[in-house]
């Protein structure tokens, strides 16, 4: 069985082994123990090799038109594979990091529990990411293979991650898959998209934009709420929008004047 959290089709070109490009390239990437860091004409980026893993680190993209530098807690972050439903019955037969607590304020009301883990993001600890560079774009492939599960489901699935950075686009591709070993009927692959921004009473950033909501004022953020008690979007009483876009337009630094960039 097949999840895709993103989808993404891109023709991968020649493998990178080396530690950078070479100097004429408009495209280069450093390559150390710890993290790969690339630059596109438009885009600097960080994925990170060991602690806090998967997708573009956090405060690493910059906009190098504008200035602007994300402000979340990273780029498609990757967690656990879940599904609806409590796992209060069988919480303390759970291994380590699996419990899904709900009915507070950081996860909200809504009941989900997980299939497998661990949470990749924080638990993984080590990934080896490999750089693949084609004509006219550079991208980073990850995997990773989770080894614990709830009750009577199986250890094995396999997550994937492609990043793709096209040559001097102010933007970039990330795909997630998940090759499954168990089944269910609502499986999903908890991740971490835009939106997750770190901010002081919506200091970081002037207004949302959810495409199943609209425009949404950084004043809407002053006070803490949970994930489902504002915004969120449930298919079973929303509208189905054409696309699921999530955007937020960074505020001008130490000023409360208008912003200047979306991103998303």
């Amino acid at each position: 069985m097949k999840i895709n959290a993103l989808t993404l089709c891109v023709v991968i070109g020649q493998s990178c082994a080396g530690a950078a490009w070479p100097a004429e390239s408009p495209v280069s990437v450093a390559i150390t123990d710890d993290q790969i860091l690339l630059r596109t004409p438009a885009l600097d980026a960080g994925v990170r090799k060991r602690g806090y893993v998967t997708g573009v680190a956090a405060g690493s993209l910059l906009d190098r038109k504008t200035g602007f530098r994300d402000p979340g807690y990273g780029l498609d972050i990757v967690d656990w594979i879940m599904e609806p439903g409590s796992d209060e019955a069988y919480r303390s037969e759970l291994p380590g990091g699996l419990a899904y607590e709900f009915n507070n304020p950081w996860h909200g009301k809504a009941p989900k529990r997980t299939i497998e883990g661990p949470q990749i993001c924080t638990q993984a600890r080590d990934l080896s990411p490999k750089v693949v560079r084609g004509k006219d774009f550079v991208a980073v492939k990850m995997q990773y293979r989770y080894h614990l599960a709830a009750p009577g489901k199986q250890t094995g699935s396999q997550w994937e991650q492609v990043l793709v950075f096209p040559e001097g686009k102010r933007w970039f591709f990330s795909m997630d898959r998940i090759t499954s070993v168990n089944s269910s009927e609502a499986m999903f692959l908890r991740i971490d998209m835009p939106g997750h921004i770190k901010h002081k009473n919506g200091d970081s950033f002037s207004e949302v934009y959810l495409s199943y909501r609209g425009r949404i004022p950084a004043s809407e953020f002053e006070s803490n709420f949970a994930p489902d008690e504002k915004f969120n979007y449930r298919r079973d009483r929303d509208p189905l929008p054409r696309r699921f876009i999530r955007a937020y337009k960074c505020a001008i630094p130490k000023t409360a004047g208008p912003a200047r960039g979306w991103r998303g």
